[in-house]
């Protein structure tokens, strides 16, 4: 089942130099992750030559336009960074939860890119 979810979730193309059902499922989360990584090292520049499609935008805006605050809940995986960047983006208030680093300048690096856009923080323990 979990090959099943990896495969739903991101479906690898030919461009990725793997095939569509990817069965080598560390090199693919290891794929997954630099990816995002150096997604979020590049902000706010890589955002700016992003073209996304957000599914339920339609329903985001109906409730903005209603004035009623939103919950969005997501995992840690995909281009949730670039996800951020565009509901801050958005939005009047965008707050994460955070998970604090044991690395002090990790932490102030990931929460200062984050910031960029307008993404606060609420700081969850440490990691």
């Amino acid at each position: 089942e979990f090959r099943i979810n990896i495969n739903r979730a991101a479906p690898l193309g030919v461009d990725a130099g793997v095939p569509k059902k990817s069965t080598n499922i560390p090199f693919f989360l290891d794929l997954n992750f630099c990816h995002n990584f150096i997604e979020l090292v590049s902000l706010p520049y890589s955002y700016e030559n992003i073209q996304i499609e957000v599914k339920g935008k339609r329903v985001l805006e109906s409730f903005l336009k209603q004035k009623k605050g939103i919950v969005f809940i997501t995992g840690h995986f995909g281009a949730w960074e670039i996800l951020g960047q565009w509901i801050a983006r958005k939005v009047p208030l965008f707050v994460g939860v955070a998970q604090k680093q044991k690395n002090k300048g990790a932490h102030n690096f990931f929460i200062n890119q984050r910031e960029l856009a307008g993404t606060k923080h609420i700081i969850r323990g440490n990691s």
